[in-house]
């Protein structure tokens, strides 16, 4: 018996119409396993179809071409369209047939700037075209494509059912809400500093950012940098600590009814121009 290396499902089903020998000879098991390890009791493919769990009334253009698609429990759908001409064209028909099915795009959500105000160390990058989102009442679909040429381009839809245990998948998270509101003040960083690898994150009610930077000014000298811009924010400076290659302020702001918590920090590297900073907010306990 012959058999295939299939590396991910992309690459099986990307490959073109497979006739009924070359199907019986996938493992379907080998597939499910390379996909995540999840077994072939769990993944459903299918190769010329789209998944059965697919919305029904989902109308697709004239001309497009189902590779295959698969379901993987009950909140993982994926299908894989060809459509001819290049991304722009395959985009735009892909669109309008989802808007003539119902579907509704969900638009991109603006997240206000906070942390470190990025500056250097830029690095050149070609970024693919970000996900698309569409909504129904019947859940969520996300729209997202490649071309391996000018000829042909692929169509990856990602279905999410809504289900009583998680509502409806397109509105806005009260987490989300509540994480936006936390006061995480927009520092920039002093004139010529460059920016390396930063990071942010948090919970529902603390949110931290940190950066690594290139910078002449020392510890000391980056909290006194960032200090005037906390207080035009709106934060009080509470306590000041200076110690060899680390300096430290903490801040308060009472903000819609809650008492919110300041930490800064700047760390110097001795023999070097690199420092790392980070900014700390987090309700008041």
């Amino acid at each position: 018996m012959r058999w295939y290396y299939v590396g991910s499902f992309c690459a099986l089903i990307a490959a073109g119409p497979l006739s009924a020998q070359e199907q019986r000879q996938i493992p379907e098991e080998l597939v499910a396993v390379l996909l995540g390890g999840r077994g072939a009791g769990s993944a459903n493919i299918t190769v010329g179809q789209l998944p059965p769990d697919f919305p029904a009334d989902l109308k697709l253009p004239a001309n497009a071409r189902v590779v295959g698609g698969m379901s993987a429990g009950r909140f993982t759908h994926s299908a894989i369209i060809a459509l001819p001409g290049n991304t722009a064209s395959a985009r735009t028909a892909i669109q309008s047939a989802l808007s003539a099915s119902g579907w509704t795009i969900r638009p991109v959500e603006q997240t206000p700037s906070r942390g470190f105000q990025s500056g250097g160390f830029q690095n050149p990058r070609e970024f693919a075209i970000a996900p698309q989102v569409y909504c129904t009442s019947a859940g969520q679909l996300m729209l997202s494509t490649w071309a391996r040429n000018t000829e042909q381009t692929y169509v990856r839809l990602d279905y999410s059912p809504r289900t009583p245990e998680r509502g409806n998948v397109c509105e806005r998270s009260p987490m989300r809400d509540s994480f936006e509101s936390i006061p995480l003040p927009l520092l920039r960083h002093p004139e010529g500093a460059r920016q390396g690898s930063s990071g942010s994150g948090g919970s529902s009610d603390s949110r931290q950012a940190d950066a690594e930077i290139e910078a002449a000014e020392n510890a000391k000298e980056l909290i006194d940098h960032y200090t005037p811009q906390l207080r035009e924010a709106g934060w009080t400076q509470v306590s000041r600590a200076d110690v060899a290659n680390a300096s430290m302020a903490t801040f308060t702001l009472k903000k819609d009814g809650r008492d919110w918590q300041g930490v800064l920090l700047a760390v110097q590297f001795p023999g070097s121009l690199f420092r790392n900073v980070s900014v700390r907010v987090s309700a008041a306990r």
